[in-house]
């Protein structure tokens, strides 16, 4: 299988994919492209989207670890609660929560500051916690995992919330 021979339809689906995000199309209409590819023909693809340039457009294969790709299929995740951090390892601690949160906001950092419990994150898995627990416990924070149960629904992949996550 060349991967060369599947550029050109790379390229339509990633058009299609920037259109639904700048509502040139919408959703139901990319849904309609994927289930019906025939009836599109290459040089009627889809009026109101222009073909993504061949340059810049690099096609790799990525492979993951298996235990990355696992989802629990149960509907609970867990919370890490910093109790209180020594007034030494405070700043360490603010670019520990930078490094695996990818910010500290300006709360967060305030009640860490006044040893007030701030939550680090409320998405993970268990797994995840406890990893968490061990890097906050190692620069000397007092740490909790609270558990929380998420209702049945699918909230990533609900269709409404594509619709409704379109900004206006």
């Amino acid at each position: 299988m060349i991967i060369y021979d599947y550029f050109p339809q790379v390229r339509k689906l990633v058009s299609a994919m920037i259109g639904v995000a700048q509502e040139v199309i919408t959703v139901d209409e990319f849904r309609y492209m994927l289930e019906n590819p025939s009836t599109l023909e290459v040089d009627n693809w889809h009026r109101k989207l222009n073909l993504v340039p061949p340059y810049g457009l690099y096609l790799m294969d990525i492979g993951y670890r298996e235990e990355d790709l696992r989802v629990p299929k149960d509907n609970i995740r867990y919370a890490l609660v910093i109790e209180s951090v020594q007034d030494a390892k405070k700043l360490e601690l603010i670019k520990l929560f930078r490094e695996l949160h990818g910010s500290c906001s300006i709360l967060q950092a305030r009640d860490m500051l006044a040893n007030t419990p701030v939550a680090v994150r409320k998405d993970l898995i268990l797994l995840e916690a406890k990893h968490y627990q061990g890097l906050f416990e190692e620069a000397q924070c007092t740490t909790r995992i609270e558990k929380i149960e998420l209702d049945g629904e699918d909230h990533e992949h609900s269709e409404d919330r594509l619709k409704s996550s379109n900004l206006k």
